[in-house]
């Protein structure tokens, strides 16, 4: 199996203490040394750095666990609330 990296497009990062940041960013899929297509992944840094060979979780991974916390009522008020008002 082919090495995989993305190269990213548009960053999005939110610190969420001190050491870790959590990444959704649109990047390049690049498999084997050849640029792919665009892929949305979510991963994590560590003192501002990519954490290197991670998973990298794509874009309808994210949503569908994103909707499967919300089923099954793993959010707190305070989150739903948020999502009410920022989306």
């Amino acid at each position: 199996m082919s090495e995989i990296t993305y190269k990213p497009i548009v960053e999005s990062e939110v610190k969420v203490s001190e050491t870790y940041s959590i990444c959704i960013d649109k990047c390049i899929k690049i498999e084997g040394g050849e640029e792919k297509c665009e892929q949305v992944v979510m991963r994590y840094k560590k003192n501002g750095m990519r954490v290197p060979r991670q998973p990298a979780f794509d874009e309808l991974n994210v949503t569908k666990a994103i909707i499967n916390a919300y089923k099954q009522g793993v959010f707190s008020r305070e989150a739903l609330d948020l999502l009410k008002k920022e989306i």
